[in-house]
């Protein structure tokens, strides 16, 4: 107790340079000894016992006080300033227990119910900013999470909100819309069942958060997340505290975000994400296609269509402004979760990619900052996280999880962490599955995963131009080394601005392909060139051009190619009604249906007599070819049925290709007998 008033005598008396420290610890002293000797006439039973042991000292006496003053006499000043002394000492055992009860009582001599932190910590301001922020500490608990970010309560350094809206402002143009990848690992809770956490709102409600602390009352979170370009307020703060943080304590963040907040303003961040939101959208943004293309060609990916290109603008637009919204137009109504996947499966080769586009869109609106920045994690103390540290994954590892999982999920599950987890740490490390995925293209070849590498060696620009313009080697040498197509080789070719050497205009020589060759098979026989090309080992562009080059005209694609005898080798070439008749599958079965129509009585007879089924396929069968012929084959007024004038020609060519065509099956089944012809078929010339 005489320790406490020497300490009071030495601050009064000491050198005028240090009576401003002075005087501040004076007024703490005096802040505490008032509430100290006002709770003794009102929670005094409620006392720790150091309090008693002072009074005892003193004589055991109450302090004499009226209802408004605390007394000015030297029993009082005695019991104020040892009290306060041990509340301010950190070495005492009590001070703790001591200063608990000090708030205890200046809260029972509030007049109103109004006992909240800002009411609390309001009657503290006057005794100094240390009281303050230890006032501010011991009432976090109670407070809210909107409180807590405000004061800073939860940080080692609790603060009085005294920044202007200015300050608010200049420190949401360092802020992404959705909070940093990193950070938003070490905050989001791990999973503690299968259900996925919704971190898009939760990455922009901590990102909103980030401007409150030290603001002033009126900038609430309704007000601070417009300057971010957040306008889902109600979304994203349900996200934090009634979903995510639900059964989690949320000291962790209210800490943390406040230390980043109180960071920030000290150190500032080299991105002004205020000035990118304005020229950087989903429209303006700009992706070098041509690039774009001959990055899919060195790696063997399929290019995709324009929904690839509406995931490489978002995935670019979130380098650049740190969240993609609304989506952009014409893109799906799964956009959103096509995006979460493409930040998983997107390869490195693809993500090193749009980073270089990102700087690129940088330096054309003549900005000169990093792509991506996040604050170092020494800008926080005292905190244990809630999810995971990115520092506390190891890279090596997670890539071969990466290479054996197929999903997100799996990978998610192998680590025992959320699936945003598993993707942000991706987009830290540019780091992409290894399995193909229909969100980013599959491969054209199962093999262009293994060999990527040899494509990046072999087509790499200054490669490719000294493998074909220095080496000579030509387009299926290059793609044979690739391991990929000489169209492939060709196009990289032109996008690189090399000129292609002038093909040979001389079609070689083929052993076996004439132009009478060609002519007998193609023209006369009607067979299909596809067929003739692999009968002769060439290809059908090589023959289609040969063929071209003989003046033989090529039959249209959608056209008759298609001739069910061309394998037989007739005698005479084929009539012009027969080879309208034999350009279908079934031309053999219905050629041999009405040849069997002569001598019979009706239609049913001949159905009957050879076995073909009902008379009404049979008459069906006749009938398509009198169409295609476009004459009438058999006098149905003939009894019995008999060929037409015209049909009996027909008939007897098709006798020839019957014929022919028996003895070719004959050939291929020995031994088989063949039936002796029906002699009523046979057709003469009488």
């Amino acid at each position: 107790m005489l320790a406490a008033q020497r300490y009071i005598t030495t601050l009064l008396n000491g050198e005028p340079a240090a009576r401003p420290t002075a005087l501040a610890e004076v007024k703490q002293r005096y802040a505490l000894a008032w509430r100290i000797l006002r709770g003794l006439h009102t929670i005094a039973d409620r006392a720790p016992e150091v309090l008693h042991t002072v009074v005892t000292e003193c004589g055991g006496e109450l302090p004499q006080l009226t209802s408004e003053d605390v007394g000015h006499d030297a029993h009082n000043a005695a019991i104020g300033t040892a009290l306060a002394r041990i509340a301010l000492h950190p070495g005492h055992a009590d001070h703790e227990a001591l200063f608990e009860w000090i708030l205890e009582a200046d809260r029972s001599l509030l007049k109103t119910s109004k006992n909240n932190i800002g009411a609390m910590a309001d009657r503290w301001t006057w005794s100094g900013p240390e009281l303050v922020g230890r006032v501010l500490a011991k009432l976090d608990p109670q407070a809210t999470l909107h409180a807590r970010l405000r004061y800073a309560s939860a940080s080692p350094r609790p603060r009085w909100p005294d920044l202007h809206a200015d300050a608010i402002t200049r420190r949401a143009t360092m802020i992404p819309a959705m909070l940093w990848p990193g950070w938003t690992m070490r905050l989001l809770p791990r999973p503690k069942d299968n259900k996925d956490p919704r971190a898009g709102t939760f990455r922009r409600g901590c990102s909103s958060f980030l401007l409150l602390p030290g603001g002033p009352p009126q900038l609430n979170f309704e007000r601070v997340g417009p300057l971010l370009g957040n306008h889902e307020i109600n979304t994203d703060r349900d996200s934090i505290e009634r979903r995510l943080y639900l059964d989690h304590d949320l000291t962790p963040l209210a800490s943390t975000l406040a230390q980043l907040a109180r960071a920030l303003d000290q150190h500032g961040s080299p991105i002004d994400y205020a000035r990118r939101r304005a020229p950087f959208t989903s429209t303006t943004v700009t992706l070098d296609l041509d690039r774009y293309a001959r990055l899919c060609a060195q790696q063997g990916w399929n290019p995709g269509q324009r929904h690839r290109v509406l995931l490489m603008r978002a995935y670019l637009l979130m380098l650049l402004t740190g969240e993609v919204r609304p989506p952009p137009e014409g893109a799906s109504y799964r956009f959103a979760w096509h995006c979460s996947e493409f930040r998983f499966h997107a390869p490195r080769a693809l993500r090193s990619f749009l980073r270089q586009q990102a700087e690129d869109n940088l330096t054309h609106h003549k900005i000169i900052e990093p792509v991506t920045w996040e604050p170092p994690q020494a800008w926080v103390a005292g905190v244990r996280w809630p999810g995971l540290s990115p520092t506390d994954v190891v890279t090596a590892e997670f890539r071969d999880l990466l290479a054996m999982a197929g999903t997100v999920h799996e990978a998610a599950d192998a680590l025992g962490l959320a699936t945003e987890h598993v993707r942000l740490y991706c987009d830290l490390t540019e780091t992409g599955a290894a399995t193909p995925s229909h969100v980013i293209g599959k491969h054209l070849s199962t093999r262009t995963v293994r060999k990527a590498k040899i494509r990046e060696g072999v087509l790499a620009p200054d490669q490719l131009r000294d493998l074909y313009v220095n080496q000579k080697l030509e387009l299926t040498h290059i793609a044979n080394l690739a391991s990929c197509r000489p169209g492939t080789v060709r196009r990289l070719l032109r996008q690189e601005g090399i000129p292609l050497r002038p093909r040979p205009r001389r079609i070689p020589d083929r052993p076996g392909i004439t132009r009478e060759w060609l002519h007998n098979e193609y023209i006369e026989r009607q067979r299909d060139i596809a067929n003739l090309a692999r009968e002769r080992g060439v290809t059908h562009y090589h023959l289609t051009k040969m063929a071209k080059a003989w003046g033989i005209p090529i039959r249209p694609s959608g056209g008759h190619c298609y001739s069910a005898v061309g394998h037989l080798d007739l005698r005479h070439p084929l009539s012009e009604d027969m080879r309208k008749v034999v350009m279908t599958a079934q031309a053999i079965d219905r050629l041999r249906a009405v040849t069997q129509v002569p001598g019979h009585a009706s239609f049913a007879a001949a159905a009957r007599r050879n076995s073909t089924g009902s008379d009404h396929a049979f008459r069906q069968r006749v009938i398509r070819i009198e169409k295609t012929v476009g004459f009438q084959i058999i006098d149905r007024a003939a009894k019995p049925l008999a060929p037409t004038e015209r049909g009996r020609e027909f008939l007897r060519e098709a006798h020839e290709i019957l014929h022919t065509a028996d003895a070719v099956q004959e050939l291929a089944r020995p031994g088989s007998r063949r039936a002796a012809p029906d002699p009523r078929h046979q057709i003469t010339d009488q």
